[in-house]
């Protein structure tokens, strides 16, 4: 009769470890050994304790069991719980011989090892009649194995999956599983709570989130690898990229859309004239989505078949996605096609005259500033600098529409100085054309994208055009570049907040 209570003890210790749902396994008072695991599966020290003090342990606070716990690394928080907790713990008697054997049973679950564990419990169901208890955990243990064999050799979990594995594997082995196949996709919180909220094992969801953070990164490094081949024009590569990205989340859709823009994209270049490109060849580039980098670049590597670039086709690029780099390229293959012609030298008076000039703008002499432009211009037509300073002279008498014909005239001679396309837009914003000014400063900022000035004169326009979060971009730029601007920058901040409420 004792051997009979003894088999019948062990065999409720039995169900309450392995058939117990995940709900009441979540709500159960924590063993020594689960710390331990939750310590070693990276459980930070404040949810341990918060754990630990809501659910309690079920072990004594011994000297032994606390050096068992420090040993194990635990922190001095948690280990303080678990003596609050455990003076309320009875001392357990040991139950020879199928305590021993549930133990062994319970640790081959939580490695997966079925057939072993399966051995064990037929031996615990030998010593007892009455051995339904003992039965349902043996044919648990079969459905576990079954399920684990269902899932293909490499794959990772889906979150349905966890599903199916509730209450039929130990939350040990389901961990150790997310942990070595990872899972698709990444979870979001919505995902994690309905998990919680089905009594999923705080070891798996904490798994769940981990490899969900791995798999955002992954993606994401992807993403930008595709994106960089898309732009230089390696389009298989490009492909070839995404299609591992869909390897870790197949439902994403946007996966899927951007290969199929890139397909696109690589169709409309493989029908290009190998030898010269139209206005009507890059519109249709443009709008059938190849970026701005890869068309900049196949202008620098073709010849174009026509001369100039209106506004109006200007106009008509920008309208199919054109940004400013195809713009540029447009514009130096337009200035290298032209014939060699060799420059006027400017004469040294033309210089001097510039040079003091400059002086007198500094001392805001714009009379004097003005004559001294006026007289170099007579000197030489083709004096760009001589047009830049009769430029900043008129703008210092606020004669704007004046001083923005004198830097388009700087600008005829040489497009390429950053300076003039800014002080063009500073006159187009004195003027209150400020989409106009914004495309002079974008100009300046192609040429030198590290000039500072240029960046905050942009981010003034963009405010007045209460484009608030672009205006922050442009200040920020200016920030990156030099980070004593902070306290400059301080008031236009402030007017950025007020922008956007």
């Amino acid at each position: 009769m004792r051997r009979f209570f003894v088999v019948l003890l062990g065999c409720a210790l039995l169900v309450n470890l392995l058939v117990g749902s995940q709900e009441t396994a979540k709500a159960a008072p924590f063993p020594l050994d689960e710390i331990i695991d939750f310590h070693k599966s990276d459980v930070p020290c404040r949810r341990l304790t918060v754990l630990i003090r809501d659910r309690g342990v079920d072990f004594p606070a011994t000297p032994d069991a606390l050096s068992t716990l420090r040993s194990a690394g635990i922190c001095p928080a948690a280990i303080e719980e678990v003596v609050k907790r455990g003076k309320e713990v009875e001392p357990k008697r040991p139950v020879a011989g199928v305590t021993e054997l549930i133990k062994a049973a319970t640790g081959y679950l939580d490695e997966g090892r079925y057939a072993a564990a399966v051995e064990v419990f037929e031996k615990v169901k030998a010593d007892t009649r009455d051995n339904r208890e003992v039965l349902g955990v043996i044919n648990k243990a079969q459905k576990a194995a079954a399920l684990e064999k269902s899932l293909p050799t490499n794959g990772r979990f889906r979150l349905e999956d966890i599903d199916r594995f509730l209450g039929v594997l130990t939350p040990k082995r389901l961990t150790t599983l997310v942990v070595e196949r990872g899972i698709l996709c990444v979870p979001s919180q919505h995902d994690t709570e309905k998990l919680t909220a089905a009594g999923v094992d705080d070891r798996v969801i904490i798994a769940i989130e981990k490899k969900g953070l791995e798999n955002e990164r992954q993606g994401g490094k992807l993403f930008e690898t595709a994106k960089s081949l898309f732009e230089e024009g390696s389009y298989d590569q490009a492909i070839g990229t995404l299609e591992k990205a869909r390897n870790i989340c197949p439902s994403d859709k946007q996966t899927l859309v951007n290969i199929e823009n890139i397909r696109r994209a690589q169709t409309a270049e493989s029908t290009l004239n190998r030898a010269s490109l139209g206005l009507e060849e890059l519109t249709i580039l443009l709008k059938q989505g190849v970026p701005g980098k890869r068309i900049a670049r196949l202008i620098g590597q073709r010849d174009i078949n026509f001369s100039t670039l209106t506004d109006e086709n200007e106009k008509r690029l920008r309208e199919a996605g054109a940004d400013q780099q195809v713009v540029v390229a447009i514009q130096t293959k337009l200035v290298s096609k032209r014939p060699l012609q060799r420059p006027d030298p400017i004469p040294n008076e033309a210089i001097r005259l510039v040079n003091i000039g400059a002086e007198m703008i500094r001392q805001q002499k714009f009379q004097e500033a003005l004559d001294q432009a006026g007289r170099a211009l007579t000197l030489s037509k083709r004096y760009d600098k001589a047009w830049e300073l009769q430029g900043d002279a008129l703008r210092g008498f606020q004669r704007f529409s004046d001083a923005l014909a004198s830097y388009d005239k700087a600008l005829e001679i040489d497009p390429a100085e950053p300076l003039i396309w800014a002080k063009r837009g500073m006159a187009l914003h004195d003027l209150s054309k400020h989409q106009e000014a914004v495309q002079s400063f974008d100009k300046a900022l192609d040429i030198n994208p590290a000039n500072q000035a240029i960046w905050i004169f942009r981010g003034d326009t963009l405010l007045a055009m209460k484009k608030c979060e672009d205006a922050r971009g442009s200040y920020d730029k200016a920030l990156e570049i030099n980070s004593k601007l902070q306290l400059t920058l301080m008031s236009r901040y402030d007017q950025v907040k007020q922008c956007a409420q």
